[in-house]
């Protein structure tokens, strides 16, 4: 069976099928003309049989389906809708009422582009939209759309509403979305973070940045020890296998040959033995003036390691001495907190989930001449711009690898939460503040919590169509099969030749031009019954049935009759507007953007997304 494996942009996003049907399979029709669609709320399946314990096939998030006739069914094994995928198929199945949404309509809309309007918000209520365009009084906001100047993000129009603004009347819609729309392309991948990919894709990923001069030997024993713990624990926990990274960055004095040096990076470090292979690897030694490259060991650990784009990201930098600072070309403090903790919106959950939170370990002699200045520079680092880490001073060797430990397997407890699906009992370590040290992991959880979106990700919600200041927010769009569109084209054609055969009105011929309008139909090869066509038959009627939408230019509402009677240059102009549509399709079928919908791959059943305004 073909499937259609297609995302809604969310931010969302979405892809939209509503082709014309000539199968066996009768499809449920909506008040609106359109097929009845169902969309999967989230991860689920399609059964043999309306129970789930009949064969299954898997379907992902916001897949989405056709449901036939007779539609939802109550049967012993609860509520399901009947569904199909494609035109031709062969089989039923059915899928979870209780997983499905119902989407009835088959228009979309893509956002306009953001320099011209402000930020488009997903609201919890029409009463919501109301205070939005008012100022009023505070809308609840329950998504706002993906960030990025080139994300394109299709929603769909769930229901549509007009709603009074005072001296004009506004338009609002429902629609479902993703926290953070994917891209308009079928098949992107979400551009933001929600709960299931957290669970899906997070890693731990942690950066050593050691000062690898002469004096950091027994500090350098005590990280292997500690990362020989972590082993252990990973071993008892394999659901962390793969996500726990580390790597290793060792800093030295500025006048030796490599001050800086990246020894292990994340992806080799995944496996805990090539980690410590690398801490094997360290040869101390230099370190002639007292301060270190300390702040261009953090710059490169933060900004030239392959860090997981859904990670939560620390650093802990370890070292005895402070850092060359404030000499032309050194990298300062200002720099380094800067690249590690960026600041971002607190709904940019992308944005927010890369800051990287520093811990420091000052393991010097308290006796040292330079012991106030690299106290002071390592609390700085540790206290951050946003996301505070663990500053700690010691030089025994058993306290530096207890505080290192425990730092790691409490950020470990993180993973295992979120693998597991328990954000409750990461958010009640938030929430109760008992865990200053998770960085930006938290601020994450809680700006996708505050979006009020299910640990799915699927959302439901209104957008107005204007923002407050009168600036459209959208562009209507409708999902068009190539073979509706092609079928417009051949039918807009087919009319310029017949009219412009009529072109002078002293032999206008009405049984002429009712027999064009005939043929016209007869090639369409719609497979369903043929309305009579007659002397009173409207162009548009004839072309709503080729393209399979309602016709909404005024100048193509006339009939044969009207046509015999209308002046020359009426005439010419109808003729010429008929002629600029079927050039604007016929591009548009020649250079638009088509797509298949799942293992489809014939022409005809491709797909594009096209602007009402291009539409007759």
């Amino acid at each position: 069976m073909k499937r259609l494996r297609k995302l809604i942009s969310i931010v969302v996003s979405m892809t939209l099928l509503t082709p014309s049907f000539a199968g066996d399979v009768k499809l449920v029709k909506t008040e609106h003309g359109a097929t009845l669609k169902v969309i999967a709320r989230n991860h689920t399946a399609t059964f043999k049989d309306p129970n789930r314990e009949s064969a299954s096939q898997p379907v992902r998030q916001f897949e989405f389906f056709l449901v036939a006739e007779p539609g939802k069914q109550k049967r012993d094994g609860g509520e399901f809708y009947p569904v199909t995928e494609s035109d031709d198929a062969s089989e039923i199945r059915w899928i979870p009422a209780e997983d499905a949404a119902e989407w009835s309509h088959r228009q979309a809309f893509l956002l306009t582009p953001k320099t011209d309007r402000g930020t488009v918000q997903f609201m919890e209520s029409l009463d919501d939209v109301k205070l939005y365009w008012n100022k009023t009084g505070k809308a609840k906001l329950i998504g706002e759309e993906p960030g990025g100047a080139d994300v394109l993000s299709f929603f769909p129009v769930v229901e549509e509403f007009s709603i009074d603004r005072g001296k004009e009347v506004g338009t609002a819609f429902r629609t479902f979305f993703l926290v953070g729309a994917p891209s308009g392309e079928p098949g992107a991948a979400p551009a933001t973070v929600t709960m299931q990919r957290l669970s899906k894709e997070m890693t731990l990923d942690i950066a050593f940045c050691l000062d690898g001069t002469g004096s950091m030997d027994r500090f350098i024993d005590a990280t292997k020890d500690v990362v020989k713990d972590i082993e252990k624990r990973i071993r008892t926990q394999v659901q962390l296998t793969n996500r726990i990274r580390f790597s290793l960055v060792i800093y030295r004095d500025l006048e030796d040959g490599e001050p800086v040096q990246i020894v292990c990076n994340f992806a080799a470090g995944m496996k805990p033995e090539a980690f410590r292979n690398a801490l094997d690897s360290i040869v101390v030694g230099g370190g002639g003036d007292a301060p270190e490259q300390m702040l261009e060991g953090a710059y490169t650990a933060c900004t030239e390691l392959d860090w997981n784009p859904i990670a939560n990201r620390h650093v802990i930098v370890i070292g005895d001495e402070p850092s060359h600072e404030g000499a032309k070309g050194l990298r300062s403090m200002e720099a380094v907190l800067k690249a590690a903790q960026p600041t971002v919106s607190t709904t940019d959950l992308s944005g927010l989930i890369k800051r990287i939170t520093i811990h420091s370990l000052y393991v010097g002699d308290p006796k040292n001449g330079n012991s106030d200045l690299c106290r002071e520079q390592f609390q700085k680092l540790a206290q951050g711009l946003h996301n505070p880490g663990l500053y700690a001073g010691t030089k025994e060797e058993a306290d530096f690898t207890n505080r290192v430990t425990e730092l790691i397997a409490n950020r470990m407890r993180d993973v295992e939460e979120i693998f597991r699906g328990d954000f409750e009992a990461t958010t009640k370590r938030i929430d109760a503040k008992s865990d200053p040290n998770m960085g930006a992991l938290g601020a994450v959880i809680k700006g996708i919590a505050n979006g009020k979106v299910a640990p799915g990700g699927f959302g439901e919600g209104f957008v107005a169509a204007i923002d407050p200041d009168g600036n459209a927010t959208i562009v209507p769009h409708v999902l068009i099969s190539n073979r509706e569109l092609s079928r417009f084209n051949a039918t807009l054609k087919f009319f310029v030749t017949i009219l412009k055969a009529e072109a002078d009105p002293g032999v206008r011929e009405v049984n002429r031009i009712v027999e064009g309008l005939q043929r016209a139909l007869v090639t369409m090869e719609l497979n369903e019954e043929l309305p009579a066509i007659g002397p009173e038959t409207s162009l548009s009627k004839v072309l709503s049935l080729a393209l399979g939408l309602p016709i909404r230019n005024p100048l193509f509402d006339v009939s044969p009759e009207l046509l015999k009677a209308m002046p020359q240059a009426d005439f010419k102009r109808l003729v010429d507007s008929l002629q600029e549509s079927q050039q604007s399709i016929e591009d548009h079928l020649t250079t638009g953007h088509f797509f298949s919908l799942g293992n489809e791959t014939r022409p005809q059943y491709r797909f594009s997304f096209v602007r009402m305004a291009d539409l007759p």
